[in-house]
């Protein structure tokens, strides 16, 4: 399920409510400036960075041959920037931290179990092709040794 802006603004006015009275209308407006200030500073094709949080970029694709689905005919798509946005470090543990917070632990153990890939036994006479050739190559490495 997505959420909307107004939501967003509801649920900031929420936790601000102690502290001060703004009204989601309040912090719409406030959002609303804040988004057309990000998009004008990347429209600029400067970079912006919220520290804690992540990196607004600008990333030029180059120009590429594609298909169109329906037709099957090749079309050219010429060369466009695209908005990027990158997590920093604290903003992507911060972020995995709400969760794991939020998920169910009958979920995560799903989630974070990672299954080992199956090995079969290596015979006999494979390890001996194996074993051969990295023998041989540690001992030209040490002949290079100073």
């Amino acid at each position: 399920m997505n959420s909307t802006k107004l939501e967003l603004c509801s649920r900031v006015a929420k936790k601000l409510e102690n502290s001060r009275k703004l009204s989601a209308n309040c912090l719409e407006a406030v959002f609303e400036v804040f988004m057309d200030e990000i998009f004008t500073i990347m429209a600029e094709g400067k970079n912006l960075e919220l520290r804690g949080f992540g990196s607004f970029k600008t990333k030029i694709r180059k120009k590429r041959t594609g298909r169109n689905p329906r037709t099957k005919e090749l079309i050219e798509i010429p060369a466009y920037k695209a908005p990027v946005f990158k997590f920093s470090k604290d903003g992507q543990r911060v972020f995995n931290k709400k969760i794991k917070e939020s998920m169910p632990e009958k979920i995560m153990k799903k989630v974070l179990t990672v299954k080992e890939p199956v090995k079969e036994p290596v015979k006999e006479s494979e390890k001996e092709i194996v074993i051969e050739p990295a023998i041989s190559a540690i001992k030209t490495a040490e002949s290079f040794s100073v």
